[in-house]
């Protein structure tokens, strides 16, 4: 009942920007906070975030990283992500959306779209030669945000689950 009169986390008072957010925030071990990230259009980026769900810092949004948009004006669409309590690991598939047609519809874009070969119709855009880029983010935020490219263009709606493995031999963590 900590939270009874806020419905929502208030985005005035903790300075993270943006108000789209994923469909699916993780939920941390123990369940009390969950990660997830805002976006800024355009221009802009994901904002990635910890809250806690209960207490006295309930709703209170933690900024942990900032991953700027690959293509300004047509941010990539990120449904879900995986996390562990210590990471969360974001998959951009090549699919972007078309802000244009979004905001004004299909046969007002500019000529040839804002994404070259861009369907005039649809709000959503496939670039397959992009590749996939992996964001990991340490959820403590003793890290930099780490980026990996997958070269094979894979398009992902939700996760199962994530996990650390330590490795027998070298005893690394992956």
């Amino acid at each position: 009942l900590d939270t009874i009169s806020r419905a929502a986390p208030d985005p005035s008072a903790d300075g993270v920007p943006g108000m789209l957010t994923t469909a699916h925030p993780a939920r941390l071990k123990g369940g009390s906070e969950v990660v997830n990230f805002t976006r800024t259009l355009p221009n802009g980026g994901m904002h990635v975030y910890r809250m806690a769900l209960s207490g006295p810092r309930a709703l209170e949004r933690q900024a942990l990283a900032f991953i700027p948009d690959r293509r300004k004006m047509s941010p990539t669409w990120v449904h879900d992500f995986a996390a562990t309590d210590d990471y969360a690991v974001i998959l951009e598939a090549p699919i972007y959306m078309n802000l244009a047609s979004l905001m004004l519809g299909g046969d007002k874009q500019p000529k040839g779209g804002l994404v070259p070969g861009a369907s005039d119709y649809v709000f959503m855009d496939w670039v397959p030669e992009d590749g996939v880029r992996v964001s990991v983010v340490r959820l403590d935020g003793s890290e930099p945000t780490r980026y990996y490219s997958i070269a094979d263009p894979i398009f992902v709606f939700h996760f199962g689950n994530c996990f650390l493995a330590t490795d027998d031999k070298t005893g690394e963590r992956h």
